[in-house]
């Protein structure tokens, strides 16, 4: 399991067009990563062989380049579930890089970036283990 999970979890959004893990539309990409931590606005994946278990802090990571919205939403759901939602600015249509994060508890996770008129821009799904 824990190979199939790392493997889930250091996926990038899933892909509609373009390269692999991204998505793009005409004009914009976005990139959605779930990661251990960020540092100096990067993600930081999970070790190889490990993901989240209940009780970690989980970064969902999204890089835009080419978005010319002023925001973007991140919304999480555990079990089919909403459990947070988060509304995040986006101050550059050149780049710009933002990020939510969650205390997760055991279930499966999907986390998913939606634009201002509610489009799914990408999406992440993964699983966290019971500690």
């Amino acid at each position: 399991m824990f190979a199939l999970l790392s493997a889930v979890v250091l996926l990038s959004a899933t892909p509609t067009a373009g390269a692999a893990g991204s998505t793009t539309t005409d004009k914009s990409e976005v990139k959605l990563v779930i990661g251990a931590s960020v540092t100096d606005r990067e993600v930081r994946p999970f070790d190889d062989g490990k993901g989240p278990v209940a009780g970690d802090t989980v970064f969902a990571w999204t890089e835009l380049r080419g978005f010319d919205g002023d925001s973007i939403e991140q919304v999480w759901s555990r079990d089919g579930a909403e459990v947070a939602r988060h509304t995040l600015s986006v101050g550059s249509a050149h780049r710009w890089r933002s990020w939510s994060h969650s205390r997760v508890r055991a279930g499966a996770y999907e986390v998913r970036v939606l634009a201002p008129d509610g489009s799914e821009l990408a999406k992440q799904a993964f699983t966290v283990g019971a500690q």
